[in-house]
Protein backbone atom coordinates (compact mmCIF):
# COMPACT_ATOMS: atom_id res chain seq x y z
CA UNK A 1 0.00 0.00 0.00
CA UNK A 2 1.19 3.34 -0.84
CA UNK A 3 1.64 6.22 1.75
CA UNK A 4 -1.20 8.20 2.54
CA UNK A 5 -2.02 10.31 5.89
CA UNK A 6 -3.69 8.54 8.40
CA UNK A 7 -6.86 8.99 10.01
CA UNK A 8 -7.52 9.31 13.58
CA UNK A 9 -8.14 6.01 14.36
CA UNK A 10 -4.48 5.18 12.66
CA UNK A 11 -2.80 7.35 14.56
CA UNK A 12 -4.10 6.29 17.55
CA UNK A 13 -3.03 2.79 16.80
CA UNK A 14 0.20 4.62 15.55
CA UNK A 15 0.96 5.90 18.87
CA UNK A 16 0.14 2.81 20.82
CA UNK A 17 2.08 0.55 18.23
CA UNK A 18 5.37 2.91 18.11
CA UNK A 19 7.05 1.93 21.40
CA UNK A 20 5.92 -1.37 21.61
CA UNK A 21 7.57 -2.27 17.21
CA UNK A 22 10.47 -3.44 18.49
CA UNK A 23 9.29 -5.83 20.54
CA UNK A 24 6.82 -6.99 18.67
CA UNK A 25 9.57 -7.26 16.44
CA UNK A 26 11.60 -9.15 18.09
CA UNK A 27 9.08 -11.65 19.39
CA UNK A 28 7.96 -12.67 15.80
CA UNK A 29 11.42 -13.11 15.26
CA UNK A 30 12.05 -14.90 18.13
CA UNK A 31 8.79 -17.83 17.07
CA UNK A 32 9.25 -17.43 13.30
CA UNK A 33 5.87 -15.47 13.42
CA UNK A 34 5.11 -12.48 9.98
CA UNK A 35 5.42 -9.00 12.07
CA UNK A 36 2.04 -8.27 10.35
CA UNK A 37 0.22 -11.03 11.70
CA UNK A 38 1.39 -10.37 14.91
CA UNK A 39 0.58 -7.00 14.33
CA UNK A 40 -2.83 -7.68 13.19
CA UNK A 41 -3.61 -10.34 16.29
CA UNK A 42 -2.66 -7.93 18.80
CA UNK A 43 -4.35 -4.94 16.96
CA UNK A 44 -7.33 -6.62 17.49
CA UNK A 45 -6.80 -8.34 20.66
CA UNK A 46 -6.13 -5.21 23.20
CA UNK A 47 -5.15 -2.40 20.35
CA UNK A 48 -1.58 -1.93 21.36
CA UNK A 49 -3.02 -1.91 24.86
CA UNK A 50 -0.31 -3.65 27.28
CA UNK A 51 -2.68 -3.36 30.29
CA UNK A 52 -5.86 -4.29 28.25
CA UNK A 53 -8.97 -6.37 30.23
CA UNK A 54 -10.87 -8.21 28.34
CA UNK A 55 -14.49 -9.35 28.39
CA UNK A 56 -13.51 -13.08 29.72
CA UNK A 57 -10.65 -12.99 31.94
CA UNK A 58 -8.29 -11.92 28.60
CA UNK A 59 -5.33 -9.69 30.17
CA UNK A 60 -2.49 -8.08 27.97
CA UNK A 61 -1.26 -6.89 24.68
CA UNK A 62 -2.00 -10.33 23.68
CA UNK A 63 -4.88 -11.38 25.67
CA UNK A 64 -3.81 -14.28 27.17
CA UNK A 65 -6.13 -16.23 29.97
CA UNK A 66 -4.72 -18.64 32.69
CA UNK A 67 -6.00 -21.22 30.13
CA UNK A 68 -3.73 -19.53 27.58
CA UNK A 69 -0.75 -19.96 29.95
CA UNK A 70 -1.55 -23.30 30.46
CA UNK A 71 -1.55 -24.68 26.76
CA UNK A 72 1.98 -21.83 26.62
CA UNK A 73 3.31 -23.91 29.23
CA UNK A 74 3.19 -27.04 28.22
CA UNK A 75 4.27 -26.96 24.68
CA UNK A 76 7.21 -24.15 25.52
CA UNK A 77 8.32 -27.03 27.68
CA UNK A 78 8.04 -29.81 25.02
CA UNK A 79 11.54 -30.30 23.09
CA UNK A 80 9.18 -31.63 19.96
CA UNK A 81 7.37 -28.27 20.05
CA UNK A 82 8.48 -25.76 17.58
CA UNK A 83 8.13 -23.38 19.91
CA UNK A 84 10.09 -25.38 22.53
CA UNK A 85 11.74 -22.51 25.52
CA UNK A 86 11.80 -23.80 28.95
CA UNK A 87 12.02 -20.35 30.05
CA UNK A 88 9.09 -18.99 27.88
CA UNK A 89 6.54 -19.20 31.16
CA UNK A 90 8.32 -18.57 34.81
CA UNK A 91 7.49 -17.80 37.99
CA UNK A 92 7.51 -13.94 37.58
CA UNK A 93 5.70 -13.95 34.24
CA UNK A 94 3.51 -11.13 34.09
CA UNK A 95 0.69 -11.26 31.03
CA UNK A 96 0.77 -7.09 31.38
CA UNK A 97 5.00 -6.93 31.07
CA UNK A 98 5.07 -6.12 27.33
CA UNK A 99 7.99 -8.22 26.65
CA UNK A 100 6.36 -11.43 27.78
CA UNK A 101 3.00 -10.78 26.33
CA UNK A 102 4.58 -10.26 23.09
CA UNK A 103 6.84 -13.36 23.72
CA UNK A 104 3.78 -15.41 24.69
CA UNK A 105 1.24 -14.13 21.80
CA UNK A 106 3.81 -14.69 19.24
CA UNK A 107 4.39 -18.38 20.74
CA UNK A 108 0.62 -18.81 20.54
CA UNK A 109 0.46 -17.72 16.89
CA UNK A 110 3.22 -20.07 16.23
CA UNK A 111 1.87 -22.61 17.93
CA UNK A 112 -1.21 -22.14 15.95
CA UNK A 113 0.33 -21.97 12.72
CA UNK A 114 2.02 -25.69 13.60
CA UNK A 115 -1.37 -27.29 14.01
CA UNK A 116 -2.58 -29.66 10.78
CA UNK A 117 -4.81 -27.95 8.70
CA UNK A 118 -3.99 -24.34 9.36
CA UNK A 119 -3.55 -22.70 5.75
CA UNK A 120 -3.97 -18.74 6.50
CA UNK A 121 -4.06 -16.82 9.07
CA UNK A 122 -7.81 -16.66 10.11
CA UNK A 123 -7.41 -20.23 10.55
CA UNK A 124 -4.09 -19.38 13.09
CA UNK A 125 -5.99 -16.74 14.84
CA UNK A 126 -9.22 -19.12 15.35
CA UNK A 127 -7.20 -21.61 17.11
CA UNK A 128 -4.92 -18.87 18.99
CA UNK A 129 -8.83 -17.46 20.58
CA UNK A 130 -9.62 -20.90 21.03
CA UNK A 131 -7.34 -23.81 20.87
CA UNK A 132 -9.90 -26.42 21.46
CA UNK A 133 -12.74 -25.28 19.23
CA UNK A 134 -11.53 -22.39 17.02
CA UNK A 135 -10.74 -24.52 14.12
CA UNK A 136 -11.63 -28.02 14.10
CA UNK A 137 -11.02 -30.59 10.53
CA UNK A 138 -10.25 -27.44 8.23
CA UNK A 139 -13.26 -25.22 9.51
CA UNK A 140 -13.46 -22.17 11.68
CA UNK A 141 -15.97 -22.99 14.63
CA UNK A 142 -19.38 -21.05 13.92
CA UNK A 143 -19.11 -19.38 16.99
CA UNK A 144 -15.66 -17.58 16.45
CA UNK A 145 -16.45 -16.98 12.84
CA UNK A 146 -17.00 -12.91 13.72
CA UNK A 147 -13.90 -12.87 15.79
CA UNK A 148 -11.74 -14.17 12.82
CA UNK A 149 -13.71 -11.78 10.02
CA UNK A 150 -13.13 -8.89 12.83
CA UNK A 151 -9.66 -9.75 13.11
CA UNK A 152 -9.08 -9.66 8.57
CA UNK A 153 -11.03 -6.58 8.70
CA UNK A 154 -7.67 -5.04 10.22
CA UNK A 155 -5.14 -6.13 7.28
CA UNK A 156 -5.88 -2.73 5.91
CA UNK A 157 -5.01 -1.31 8.65
CA UNK A 158 -1.69 -2.22 9.32
CA UNK A 159 -0.89 -2.05 6.15
CA UNK A 160 -1.28 1.81 5.97
CA UNK A 161 1.05 1.50 9.34
CA UNK A 162 3.85 -0.36 7.47
CA UNK A 163 3.29 2.21 4.40
CA UNK A 164 3.39 4.90 7.92
CA UNK A 165 7.28 3.17 8.73
CA UNK A 166 8.55 2.82 5.16
CA UNK A 167 8.11 6.40 4.12
CA UNK A 168 9.47 7.25 7.45
CA UNK A 169 12.65 5.27 6.87
CA UNK A 170 12.67 6.62 3.05
CA UNK A 171 12.08 10.78 3.67
CA UNK A 172 10.17 11.18 7.22
CA UNK A 173 10.61 15.52 6.06
CA UNK A 174 7.83 14.00 3.90
CA UNK A 175 5.36 12.92 6.86
CA UNK A 176 3.31 15.78 8.65
CA UNK A 177 4.82 16.77 12.04
CA UNK A 178 1.84 14.31 13.88
CA UNK A 179 3.20 11.32 12.20
CA UNK A 180 6.48 11.85 12.22
CA UNK A 181 6.51 12.24 16.27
Amino acid sequence: IAYGELGLWDLLALGRLAPLLPVIEQAAATYSVPVPDLIQVFMNESLFDPLAHGPTGDLGLSQLTSDALTLLAAASADPRSPIYNPGLIGPDSNVFDPVFSACAGAAKLAWAWDQPRVKNLGHAYALYINPVHGFVNGRVGELWVPLVSQMLSLEPNVQRLAAVYAQYDRDPALLPEFERR
